[in-house]
């Protein structure tokens, strides 16, 4: 079975009718076509995870009665999500933290972010951080955060406070991905 058979079975019966007319023409330019199918899948894929964190985060939504629009700020481009309480322990995390940290989501409940920072780590940084997070603002940055295997990388994070309908902060979402 080819990539483009795979491809095919995968599609529902109005995406199939969308592309079937062009299939004919594109078997001329196979290697183009694989391509985009790996593309194509990639950014199902990627879809998918995005759904998942949010049908999550809904049930966390519901539950801590957050005043937010989670389609809004998942709309962003993001490979990983941490949502930590208040006191900046570590309450969930996407799939996508798996995949950039290497560490599980098991080892990091209960934890402080700040397990992931080592020697390259800017103090400065991490006091802005700190500084936004005790006066419940958002913060939008870099900082320079290491994998379980002790490989260093440039995090790009986003943290957003979260507020209940009373206008209580209940928790912090921090929308990450490594920087290129």
């Amino acid at each position: 079975m080819s990539a483009l058979d795979i491809y095919l079975f995968s599609l529902t019966d109005e995406e199939y009718a969308a592309i079937s007319l062009g299939l004919e023409s594109a078997q001329k330019s196979l290697p183009l076509l694989s391509w985009d199918i790996t593309t194509v899948g990639f950014d199902k894929h990627q879809e998918n995870i995005k759904n998942g964190d949010l049908k999550k985060l809904s049930v966390l939504a519901i539950k801590h009665l957050w005043n937010i629009d989670l389609e809004d700020f998942l709309s962003s481009d993001y490979e990983s999500i941490v949502l930590t309480d208040i006191d900046n322990k570590i309450c969930w995390t996407s799939k996508g933290f798996i995949d950039m940290t290497g560490y599980s989501s098991k080892y990091a409940l209960g934890r402080n972010p700040n397990f992931l920072q080592g020697k390259n780590t800017s103090t400065k940084t991490r006091q802005i951080i700190k500084e936004h997070l005790q006066q419940a603002k958002p913060f939008k940055g870099s900082i320079i955060n290491y994998r379980r295997n002790g490989e260093e990388y440039l995090c790009e994070v986003n943290i957003i406070p979260l507020f209940n309908y009373n206008n209580k902060l209940t928790h912090f979402i921090a929308l990450e991905r490594e920087a290129v």
